[in-house]
């Protein structure tokens, strides 16, 4: 059954030199890349100002799906991988065979995000980390004092051969006890949209869901990977009073509110 608990605070004040990129990415060489690049992509210093989800590095549910193509492009049986420490250890394996001459098509597909999965994908397949900023980002890009320049990538120097970025509705029924016009998830903080017909709440909701793509090709054109990431499906929500987007949400979902607000 779900639950409320209440959504962390938002920030209000000025950034400082710790903001360098460490809420993204877990430590190791690819944090070290992220630091190097605050200088050049200023949004990487800080997460969205406006999303009061779960920081990345305390979200819980991830899991991975790995699919290969043979020589012929006929898909093989996809492989599961709930734990990151599984995940890493198949890149391992990928990363020796490579090493002996052998080329790979891997699609993984990843549901959910946090810190320990960014570090291992942005350092084993070369990602952009503004690939998962933008993933992340929930509100709009706007400016102010304490945040980090929002601006998004001009479409020139998008490369759609080799990222993008995909948004889609759903719906879906959540219990009618969750009395608001916008119940929000608790990890990614985006919304799920509600209507009121007279007295009644409508029982489903309208998410606003986001997939993203990247491509990574090896110095061998027959070697890539491409990772697809998705919204975790085990989510929590929190109430609030802006209509923004929306994220996936089950039956055993964790509840979040903003302090202040009232669910009736």
């Amino acid at each position: 059954m779900p639950f409320l608990v209440e959504a962390p605070e938002a920030r209000s004040t000025p950034r400082t030199k710790d903001d360098n990129g460490s809420w993204l990415s877990a430590d190791g060489p690819y944090l070290t890349y992220i630091k190097q690049s605050c200088s050049r992509q200023p949004n990487l210093e800080l997460p969205d100002g406006r999303n009061r989800a779960v920081m990345l590095c305390d979200r819980q549910h991830v899991r991975a799906t790995v699919l290969e193509l043979d020589s012929q492009g006929k898909m093989l049986s996809p492989a599961e991988f709930p734990h990151v420490a599984q995940l890493r250890n198949q890149f391992s394996q990928l990363r020796k065979l490579r090493q002996d001459g052998q080329s790979h098509r891997m699609i993984y597909l990843i549901e959910g995000l946090n810190t320990e999965v960014i570090a291992l994908l942005g350092d084993e397949l070369q990602i952009d980390p503004m690939f998962f900023v933008t993933h992340e980002r929930t509100s709009t890009y706007l400016r102010w004092p304490y945040e980090p320049n929002l601006a998004p990538c001009l479409p020139s120097l998008i490369d759609g051969n080799r990222s993008f970025t995909a948004s889609y509705y759903d719906i879906r029924a959540i219990r009618e006890e969750f009395g608001s016009f916008s119940v929000g998830c608790a990890e990614s903080g985006r919304d799920a949209l509600r209507t009121k017909l007279g007295k009644d709440w409508e029982p489903t909701v309208i998410l606003h869901r986001k997939c993203s793509f990247w491509k990574t090709t090896f110095p061998n054109e027959n070697d890539w990977s491409v990772p697809g990431l998705y919204g975790a499906e085990y989510q929590g929500l929190h109430g609030n009073v802006y209509m923004m987007t929306c994220f996936t949400t089950t039956p055993n979902a964790t509840m979040t509110y903003l302090p202040g607000k009232r669910f009736s």
